[in-house]
């Protein structure tokens, strides 16, 4: 059983103080769950600096690019012929690929502060989900780029992940059921 009070019918008049505290109850908004969104972007980015420690491991092997089969002298020394789309994603993938987890981290800690201290509006909450949710686009799309290592990749995946996740704790509760 509800121990609220049922509102009054529309053809009813309201009352003032009726009206008042409808409008304040409208305009209110749990708070942001910043413990949650604190603790899903820190494990995000620990998350990333593993895969990116994993990576700088596996470069010290394939020294130069150069595979331990090639190094052995028992792979083919030039590298293969690629299309056009091939050669443009890879240079692509080695232009973003070192600026990518700082954009992600740093990125991620400013809409954490800015949307801490400013998503009392539903609106303001709105926005920064939007900010949030396309910070992990963005690094969905560029971990699908081809990378010198896969643990890169894993690594911009976790990030992104978990800023869609922080992202979808923004959104704004639903009005109640009457």
């Amino acid at each position: 059983m509800s121990t609220q009070r049922p509102l009054p019918p529309i053809d009813a008049p309201a009352a003032p103080e009726h009206l008042e505290a409808l409008r304040q109850h409208e305009r209110a908004l749990p708070p942001v769950p910043t413990v949650a969104m604190a603790c899903v972007l820190v494990g995000a980015a620990l998350a990333q600096v593993v895969c990116l420690l994993i990576a700088e491991e596996n470069l010290r092997v394939l020294y130069h690019q150069f595979t331990v089969d090639m190094q052995m002298g028992k792979g083919p020394l030039a590298p293969a012929q690629l299309s056009g789309w091939e050669s443009t994603s890879l240079k692509l993938g080695a232009f973003a690929q070192p600026a990518m987890p700082w954009v992600q981290n740093m990125g991620a800690l400013f809409l954490y502060f800015i949307s801490k201290t400013f998503s009392a509006t539903a609106r303001a909450r709105g926005w920064f989900r939007r900010a949030f949710l396309a910070l992990g686009g963005l690094g969905l799309a560029v971990a699908l780029l081809p990378m010198r290592d896969e643990y890169q990749s894993w690594g911009m995946v976790a990030a992104a992940v978990g800023a869609i996740v922080a992202g979808l704790m923004l959104c704004a509760p639903s009005a109640p059921e009457p």
